[in-house]
């Protein structure tokens, strides 16, 4: 790939050449201040569990073991049966824009049956911290679409950024954003900065999240619930994964203690909660950075939230949002929707 002067590297994929945009709050010096900022607060970055082949090779192996998609058909049959209603009604120009889109698997389910009902999208951008994942991602929606893609290697929470770079296109056309596997892991407060800067008036939203697989909405049963789900994290192949972080890092065990896995509650919103207490002080080392870890702190390691059906679906329409439709696991593991502002 070449790059110009502006910081746009130009690549082929098949056909035509592609265009990859980078944010100023990907560069070494904005994630070094994510990391240290997340540290200070007691947290870790979760960007911090993916930085290395090895960590990379730990999270697969922690997907193939315990991944519900993999096991129960109903994961892969609720996107496509809610992208199916979707194409249907979206015969107009239209602009998929892919937050956080990984290697853009569901993008591609979405693409591929817009294509089959005649209404093929014009344009994809790819959207993720990740160059490579962008990369594969548009390489997954590329023989789908009417124009060639393009893509942004940003951070999401720069969105009012990523927002002018969209508008200095055509703002006739009607955007459709998915936002894929980020809301566990994302303050609902950050969710809903990052959809109302990004979206506008009649924009669509196609947005999932894991669920509380609760049968009534009550805080006894969704307590059982996040119980039932717990050992899809608090297995051997997680931990794995997650310690690795402390090993890459250089510190000790004597450091840190063993990974505890809780049920956390903010705010009436249950989540998995991994944390780890400090055993002594020592300086964590993240660049040219040294951050004072003091014994007897606690850090949140990992945190996976857990909506209950309804009450995503009411935090979705009281933040201004018109559900249109929605798909559930047999399981009620995990939701999608379908809204508009």
């Amino acid at each position: 790939m070449d790059r110009n002067d502006n910081g746009v590297r130009f690549g082929i994929l098949k056909r035509d050449p592609v265009m990859i945009s980078y944010s100023s709050s990907r560069s070494p010096e904005a994630t070094l201040r994510k990391q240290i900022s997340c540290l200070k607060k007691g947290g870790i970055d979760p960007s911090l569990h993916y930085r290395s082949p090895n960590q990379s090779k730990a999270w697969k192996e922690v997907f193939q073991a315990h991944c519900p998609v993999l096991s129960d058909p109903s994961f892969r049959q609720i996107y496509q049966n809610l992208f199916s209603r979707f194409a249907q009604e979206s015969m107009q120009k239209s602009h998929l824009i892919g937050l956080g889109c990984g290697t853009g698997i569901k993008e591609q389910w979405l693409a591929r049956s817009m294509k089959r009902m005649g209404a093929p999208i014009d344009r994809f951008t790819a959207v993720d911290v990740s160059e490579r994942l962008c990369q594969i991602s548009m390489k997954r929606v590329l023989p789908y679409l009417v124009e060639s893609p393009q893509a942004w290697v940003i951070d999401l929470e720069a969105a009012d950024e990523l927002r002018k770079a969209l508008d200095q296109g055509d703002r006739t056309e009607r955007r459709i954003y998915t936002f894929f596997g980020l809301v566990p892991n994302l303050a609902p407060v950050t969710v809903l900065r990052i959809l109302k800067t990004l979206l506008r008036p009649q924009d669509q939203l196609l947005i999932s999240a894991n669920l509380a697989p609760v049968r009534k909405e009550t805080e006894a049963e969704e307590e059982r619930a996040v119980k039932r789900i717990l050992p899809q994290y608090r297995n051997r192949e997680t931990k794995q994964w997650l310690s690795m972080l402390f090993q890459e890092q250089g510190i000790s065990r004597k450091m840190i203690s063993s990974l505890k896995f809780e049920i956390g509650k903010e705010r009436e919103l249950r989540s998995v909660v991994v944390r780890a207490a400090v055993l002594a002080d020592f300086e964590w080392e993240l660049g040219s950075k040294k951050i004072s870890m003091k014994k007897g702190n606690r850090l949140t390691v990992f945190q996976s939230r857990r909506w209950t059906p309804l009450r995503f679906e009411r935090w979705l329409k009281r933040n201004g949002f018109t559900v249109r439709g929605v798909e559930m696991t047999s399981n009620r593991e995990e939701g999608v929707w379908w809204a508009e502002r």
